[in-house]
Order: structure tokens, then C-alpha cells, then sequence
């Protein structure tokens, strides 16, 4: 599964996290355009990771849509 960076500050109150600050955009560059529309990824900001659901959007950029049933990373796994 693949491992994307997101801002959990940006959730919508629709749910939707959209997939737009630095870290998101350099992650999913980092994917070599091997992400796509409606796939599982996990999500993480370093402390706290969740599964999300990946969406392109028209304007070519992504969206994650989740339960936001955060999973607290130990200091000792975030590495």
C-alpha cells in the first residue's frame, strides 16, 4: 500500500481531505504516476496514519476520502 503525507488540519467538513500542501504533492510525485483514482493508500503526517481512498480530481489534483480512524504512530516505527 502506498504511503502519502497529508495535512489531517484540512478535512473538509464534507470528509474530504484535499490532497494539496507540499508534502502531499511531493509524495505523490514520488509515485512515478503509479497512483490512481479509487485506490487505498495510507495516509500519514508522521504522528497519526489512517487507510483513505485516493480521488482525482478534474483539475488534476487529488482528494482522499477516509473514516478518520487515526492510528497513532510510535516514535519508534515513524522512521
Amino acid at each position: 500500500m502506498k504511503r502519502l503525507y497529508a495535512d489531517f488540519n484540512d478535512i473538509a467538513e464534507n470528509g474530504t481531505l484535499p490532497l494539496t500542501c507540499k508534502g502531499s504533492i511531493d509524495s505523490i510525485a514520488a509515485t512515478d504516476g503509479q497512483l490512481h483514482s479509487g485506490e487505498d493508500v495510507m495516509l500519514s503526517d508522521g504522528q497519526r496514519e489512517v487507510v483513505a481512498r485516493v480521488f482525482k480530481l478534474d483539475d488534476g489534483s487529488w482528494q482522499a476520502r477516509s473514516d478518520w480512524s487515526f492510528i497513532d504512530v510510535s516514535p519508534s516505527c515513524s522512521g
